[in-house]
């Protein structure tokens, strides 16, 4: 992902113009660089510490739910702390991860949650295999007919014209309206 080189990733989570979810991909790619071993994992654990106490604004944001989520995976256990109070002041959403889960993780058997992680995001070793389900790199004559790769646009419903108050009801019963159906 970067050769080594964390600054442009770390550099992308503290630009507060970034889109914030380009920003937790950054911390989530930090997290899966130290569970590869493509890092060394303590540095991460101390850059994604100082994010949790001091480094990331103190709003809500996606940025926190994935910092929660990827440092619950990593089983990072100095961070619990700084993440717990995260918490009590609303930074992550509790839909997205509860603080129960984050409890779960403190209590699990050492390396579980790590090796779960490393197990559901594996390094990606052909892209080209790794993308091939997407709709975009189908190749032609397989069992994808072209049409399958576009929604047919649908026509908005409209509503039919609305019945004044003063004109005849439609029902038939030669009263206005607002004296018949409309009541």
């Amino acid at each position: 992902m970067c050769d080594g080189d964390l600054a442009p990733i770390k550099a992308l989570i503290l630009n507060r113009d970034a889109d914030d979810y380009g920003r937790a991909a950054g911390v989530g790619a930090l997290a899966l660089l130290a569970a590869w071993a493509e890092v060394p994992r303590e540095p991460v654990v101390e850059y994604l510490l100082w994010l949790a106490s001091e480094g990331l604004e103190r709003k809500p944001s996606v940025v926190w739910n994935s910092l929660a989520a990827d440092v619950a995976d990593l089983e990072a256990l100095a961070i619990f702390p700084a993440l717990r109070r995260a918490y009590a002041e609303g930074l992550v959403d509790p839909k997205f991860m509860g603080l129960e889960e984050l409890e779960e993780a403190a209590s699990a058997p050492a390396g579980q949650m790590l090796e779960a992680f490393r197990d559901r995001q594996p390094p990606i070793e052909d892209v080209e295999a790794a993308m091939s389900w997407w709709s975009a790199f189908a190749e032609t004559g397989s069992d994808l007919d072209e049409d399958d790769l576009f929604v047919e646009r649908q026509e908005p419903y409209r509503a039919g014209p609305k019945v004044g108050r003063n004109e005849p009801c439609p029902c038939g019963s030669g009263k206005k309206y607002k004296k018949c159906c409309g009541r």
